[in-house]
């Protein structure tokens, strides 16, 4: 089958960044593959079609694409833990919704590779927070003996650790941060409260999303409609692929594998493997026995 229009939806993963940061990504990579495969890709300028929706069009010398960004980044945005308050709030979640449930296990049985890599954030915080507390104590231990009495000797070495223990924190955080450790952090605890029902807005932008999936499919003008999710957004696809296919019982729709769905990079058992995620669940079992999809 030539495909002359194509109709592609990205969900993205975990990623407060917007489509302004995607569409320049694309245009850059596209400018970069095309010196590789030759294929030249003429990237239109990004355009908001709804509140979270913004789409730009690829045209090559055979094919016409409206690729379309769904965007999610403001929830994420809402639940991107930034200081060292939020960072321990979401250690706690993790730790009750992995540790303390014995989920840790299931995961185990799954994955042990995987597990082990689940752990990363756990350890490198309780490392850092440890040997910044170590450098203090041991940076006190240094300081001269003054002619203060021993309460203000005590006083001036104990603020002295104090500022120690916080300049070290500050380096802990930096450095986690570029090795995307409390971005990890952030999804395990992102994924467990999704599951436990903490992030209600989330049922209402996929089914935003279900109903644009819906519009392209039943646009007759469009020889292919694509989806494609990544990372975290391979979860968010879930109920929005789901809510889709409910809606649309004509097969004649999905005929000539029409309609494909592709996950990159999926992280999907964070939720499904979650006790209470079984509306989640149902969902995954709904897509995995739907012959319609590619």
């Amino acid at each position: 089958m030539t495909v002359k229009q194509r109709q592609v939806f990205y969900i993205h993963g975990f990623d407060p960044r917007g489509a302004g940061h995607y569409h320049r990504l694309y245009s850059t990579q596209s400018a970069q593959q095309a010196r590789v495969n030759g294929l030249d890709i003429a990237v239109s300028r990004r355009h908001r079609r709804s509140a979270h929706c913004h789409h730009w069009q690829l045209n090559t010398s055979q094919t016409q694409t409206d690729y379309c960004y769904l965007s999610w980044d403001d929830l994420v945005r809402q639940n991107w833990s930034k200081g060292w308050r939020q960072i321990i709030g979401d250690l706690h979640v993790v730790m009750l919704a992995y540790l303390a449930s014995g989920n840790v296990f299931t995961f185990a049985r799954a994955s042990y590779k995987q597990m082990m890599a689940g752990f990363y954030p756990l350890i490198y915080i309780l490392l850092g927070v440890s040997g910044s507390a170590a450098l203090s104590c041991f940076i006190t231990t240094l300081l001269p003996r003054t002619a203060l009495p021993d309460a203000g000797q005590y006083s001036l070495q104990l603020f002295a650790g104090m500022l120690v223990f916080g300049l070290c924190l500050q380096g802990v955080k930096k450095l986690g941060d570029r090795l995307a450790v409390f971005w990890l952090l952030r999804i395990y605890a992102f994924s467990a409260k999704w599951a436990d029902k903490q992030i209600p807005q989330l049922n209402e932008r996929s089914d935003r999303f279900a109903d644009d999936i819906i519009k392209a499919i039943q646009n007759p003008n469009n020889d292919e409609v694509v989806i494609i999710a990544h990372s975290v957004g391979t979860m968010m696809v879930v109920p929005a692929m789901a809510r889709a296919l409910a809606a649309l019982p004509d097969n004649h729709a999905f005929a000539n594998q029409r309609v494909v769905l592709i996950t990159l990079g999926q992280c999907i058992p964070l939720v499904s493997f979650q006790p209470g995620a079984h509306e989640f669940r149902a969902a995954l079992e709904q897509l995995g026995q739907d012959p319609r999809l590619l």
